[in-house]
Parts: structure tokens; C-alpha cells; sequence
């Protein structure tokens, strides 16, 4: 998803149902989406309580949360999986935030619940001119 998604601004977000801070930030991400989804931006929201979960999970929660973002399920095995796909260094704790420049390199990695003010001051600067 992020390789299909070069020369955008590609904002990765990991999260879980059963996450308080990760349902705590879930508004300002809404803000941020709704405020960015015409613009050079990919927004990435990936749910951690997997395919699953979808339809007695995370179908309501998004409904509840009136969540307008897709959402994708995360299929892999183990946090390690993830971090050496992605190149980071993650344990797997949640939420966990990445931010990747319009040429794919990974510009910001958060791995606590973040704020509209410090997504929006990190990707505005990385937007390509619309």
C-alpha cells in the first residue's frame, strides 16, 4: 500500500478496538483525513485486532466513531514481521504512527498517540505543490 501510494504523503496509522489511546486520538485523525483526502495525501489505517474482528469489532467501532477513513486489517504474525517490512524499530506497541515523503522514505515514526497538531506540522512541510 505504501509503495502503491509514491509521490503522495503516505500517513500509516496502527490501532486496536480494545487501545485506549488509540481510540483517544481517533478524532483528531478523523480531522486530519477529512481535512487531507483530496489533497497528496495517502491515509493508512490499519486495525491490529485482524481480519478476525472485522465484522464484530471493527465495522461497529468504526460506525460508533463515525470513522469516514478505510480501514485495513493487519494479517501478519508477530510485531517483528511488521518492523522488518517496514524498517523500523517496533515492538508492537500501539498506536503507532508513520509518516512517509512523497519518495517513500519514512520522515517521522511515532509509537504513542499523537496529536492533529503534530500530524498536520509533519506532513504539511512534506506535501509535493498541489
Amino acid at each position: 500500500l505504501i509503495k502503491a501510494a509514491k509521490g503522495k504523503v503516505v500517513v500509516v496509522n496502527f490501532w486496536a478496538t480494545w487501545c485506549p489511546p488509540c481510540v483517544h486520538e481517533m478524532p483528531d485523525l478523523l480531522k486530519f483525513y477529512e481535512a487531507n483526502k483530496e489533497k497528496s495525501v495517502q491515509f493508512l489505517s490499519i486495525s491490529a485486532d485482524g481480519p478476525g474482528a472485522i465484522d464484530d469489532r471493527v465495522r461497529p467501532f468504526m460506525t460508533e466513531k463515525k470513522l469516514s477513513f478505510p480501514v485495513y486489517a493487519l494479517d501478519v504474525g508477530s510485531p517483528d514481521e511488521i518492523a522488518e517490512a517496514l524498517k523500523i524499530d517496533f515492538e508492537g506497541t500501539l498506536p503507532a504512527t508513520l509518516v512517509y515523503d512523497s519518495a517513500g522514505k519514512l520522515a517521522k515514526f511515532w509509537n504513542e498517540e499523537i496529536t492533529l497538531a503534530q500530524l498536520t506540522n509533519t506532513v504539511y512541510p512534506l506535501r509535493p505543490a498541489e
